[in-house]
């Protein structure tokens, strides 16, 4: 089995991930996706959670002696940058101050 920059195959789906930062998954955003057959536009929703995967049909691979394909996955993965300079520090500041600061716990979902 070949071994691509990119991809992982699972069976006949293809799995990648997608970094985006902060400001595109809350207003969410329009991305150009590679694909096995070239690139495709796609929506990522506003308010994506970190970690969240997101479905392209029939983007994977053809099955044996069938004309249907596997789907291809899109693991989200928000982008938290280490180093900002200040000018950026005053912003996320500011955003902090008008979001609500209450930390939340809940149960872990299996």
């Amino acid at each position: 089995e070949k071994i691509h920059d990119l991809f992982i195959r699972s069976e006949n789906n293809v799995y990648l991930e997608c970094i985006i930062n902060y400001c595109e998954a809350v207003l969410g955003t329009e991305i150009k996706v590679p694909t096995l057959n070239g690139k495709v536009k796609f929506n990522i929703p506003k308010g994506i959670k970190n970690g969240q995967i997101l479905r392209l049909k029939n983007k994977g691979f053809n099955e044996v002696n069938r004309t249907r394909k596997g789907d291809q996955y899109i693991k989200i993965t928000v982008d938290i940058p280490v180093n900002v300079s200040e000018e950026l520090k005053q912003v996320i500041v500011k955003l902090k101050d008008n979001l609500n600061n209450e930390v939340k716990f809940k149960k872990i979902e299996n």
